[in-house]
């Protein structure tokens, strides 16, 4: 667990994070309905979104999902590497 935890602190101080905030819960419930999404998925994309990510990486979620100004890359997926490595 120890170094989960080492991983988490690199990650804070190198990526910049955003905290939900109370209408996001409200934004997410109805984006978990509206693209079928399970609520802590569509919680990410709301708070993702608001913090100005235009991509999300996932391969629990379906690639290529656009959601407004958000799409989700699945980055398992080899025909996602030249969209990789232009974010790198």
């Amino acid at each position: 667990m120890q170094l989960a935890r080492d991983a988490v602190a690199i990650f804070e101080r190198r990526l910049q994070t955003a905290a939900a905030q109370p209408d996001d819960l409200q934004e997410a419930s109805l984006l978990s309905e509206k693209h079928r999404l399970q609520f802590w998925d569509a919680l990410i994309c709301v708070v993702a979104r608001r913090a100005g990510a235009t991509t999300l990486l996932s391969e629990d979620m379906q690639d290529g999902l656009k959601l407004a100004s958000l799409t989700v890359v699945n980055p398992f997926n080899p025909a996602n590497d030249s969209l990789l490595e232009e974010l790198i």
